[in-house]
């Protein structure tokens, strides 16, 4: 079963998200960086926010329940070798525009799921449904369900930052 959440947060509040999610999952966390080469490191739970504020090389942060195989060479090899991972794509950011968060898994186990689900649906709570998506190169815009966004990204956005998909060519609207 494959599992997908989309959002818009800042990196300091995916930091405190994940500290949750791991303590609730009972999950390691590893920071991944894809470029130059994949490099995947196990965090300390103290450090962990630190590294996800701080190091804007860090492009994945997994959430893995069992013993972590971090001996790998890709990301998609960490993913085969980490079965029951849940991942955190962070979205990059600066001051004009900040990308989309994806938290993505996939597991064979319904209990696996139901807890990602639990999390999700309690975060979404807590959030901002955003309500448009639109393609700046054609302009065109519609509705979107499902994507969401922190108060505090909305207090951004209201200020002037630009919500952006995985793409430069999409941007959400409040």
């Amino acid at each position: 079963m494959k599992f997908t959440f989309y959002f818009h947060a800042s990196r300091e509040e995916i930091a405190a998200l994940a500290g949750e999610w791991s303590t609730e999952l009972g999950a390691s966390l590893v920071a991944e960086r894809f470029f130059p080469g994949y490099e995947a490191c196990l965090l300390d739970a103290n450090e962990a926010g630190r590294v996800i504020r701080e190091d804007a090389t860090v492009n994945r942060i997994s959430l893995v329940p069992d013993e972590v195989e971090l001996n790998v060479a890709s990301a998609l090899n960490f993913a085969k070798k980490n079965p029951g991972s849940l991942f955190i794509l962070l979205g990059k950011q600066d001051d004009l525009r900040l990308k989309e968060t994806v938290v993505s898994g996939m597991s064979d186990d319904p209990a696996i799921v139901r807890k990602w689900k639990s999390i999700r649906d309690r975060v979404r709570r807590s959030m901002i449904k955003i309500s448009r998506v639109e393609n700046t190169v054609t302009g065109a815009s519609v509705e979107v369900t499902g994507h969401y966004c922190t108060h505090e990204v909305k207090r951004l956005a209201d200020s002037g930052l630009l919500l952006v998909g995985g793409t430069e060519w999409t941007r959400y609207t409040l």
